[in-house]
């Protein structure tokens, strides 16, 4: 058995890379509480901000990216807890780390529009939840390894 073919190595791996996205849920709710209030309470053109159809739109999608990656983490959970085979674990660990880190940046791009130049000042909490989404699809596999981890354990001979 070569080093990296280590059974337990795989554990560790898939339970860092289910791991590594937790923080997205936490942060992004905090986010979302604040565009919430943001937007009933800025007014343009003598009405809330959130009155407005293309600003209530990205609020739907920010709730609905948060959401779906809660369901995920939660989901993954599960299955680390339940053990299994390593394979299945792996695999949902590839799935749940791809499909969160993917919408951290885009549910991070709304509050900046949502917040327009407050959202890029200092001392807003935005800015900063901006900046560390980004390495999100690098950190502890990239968006492509975890696609070419996915395409593997579904039998594809991938190199």
């Amino acid at each position: 058995m070569q080093p990296w073919q280590n059974p337990r190595l795989d554990e560790i791996r898939d339970e860092t890379r289910a791991w590594a996205e937790q923080t997205f849920p936490g942060g992004s709710r905090r986010d979302l509480d604040d565009v919430f209030e943001w937007t009933r309470t800025r007014e343009a053109c003598g009405k809330a901000i959130g009155a407005h159809q293309q600003v209530s739109s990205r609020v739907a999608n920010m709730a609905i990216r948060q959401r779906l990656s809660r369901m995920a983490i939660y989901d993954m959970a599960a299955r680390l807890g339940d053990g299994g085979a390593i394979q299945s674990r792996l695999q949902s660990a590839a799935v749940t780390k791809l499909s969160v880190s993917e919408k951290y940046t885009p549910f991070m791009m709304d509050p900046m529009q949502n917040f327009g130049v407050r959202g890029i000042l200092y001392d807003w909490d935005i800015q900063q939840d901006l900046r560390d989404s980004i390495p999100a699809t690098i950190y502890v596999g990239t968006s492509e390894t975890m696609r070419n981890t996915i395409a593997k354990l579904e039998g594809v001979p991938v190199q």
